[in-house]
């Protein structure tokens, strides 16, 4: 099962994520209301696109990390940066295991100690957000020359 689409705007005072609700199973649309935005304490959120297992899998891992972080009782939450940080590690991680993550994360929210709005994509992760696979190079549009 993979998902489809992700967009986020960073504004002046904000981020505005959105993301549809489809689940495809190769070229047929299997379930239709599948939420693929996470919030992960009281400050981030994270949306993907990509397969589905691989998703529920890191979701696991942030549901762990956040528990973690209940646990110490510190009232210090992680910062969108933070979780931007371990999951690109986890990627990498993976992925140095022949057995990557198929998905492309967008990290997005309010950084509560630099006071400022974060919004996070990993560089490899912004042609698959375009909808072009990451070996695409971008054509420039077909133009005819007299000869």
């Amino acid at each position: 099962m993979t998902g489809t689409s992700v967009l986020a705007i960073k504004y002046k005072d904000g981020v505005l994520m959105a993301c549809d609700t489809l689940a495809c199973y190769g070229s047929t649309k299997r379930y239709k209301n599948i939420e693929r935005m996470k919030i992960v304490g009281k400050h981030t959120v994270v949306g993907f696109t990509g397969e589905l297992s691989d998703f529920d899998y890191i979701s696991t891992l942030l549901d762990e990390l956040e528990m973690t972080d209940f646990c110490h009782d510190d009232d210090c939450p992680r910062t969108p940066k933070e979780i931007y940080n371990y999951l690109v590690r986890v990627m990498y991680n993976r992925r140095n295991k022949f057995d990557p993550l198929w998905n492309s994360l967008v990290v997005s929210g309010w950084d509560y100690v630099e006071k400022k709005t974060v919004f996070r994509v990993r560089r490899d992760d912004w042609a698959a957000l375009r909808g072009r696979s990451r070996g695409d190079r971008v054509r420039e549009p077909f133009s005819e020359t007299a000869v």
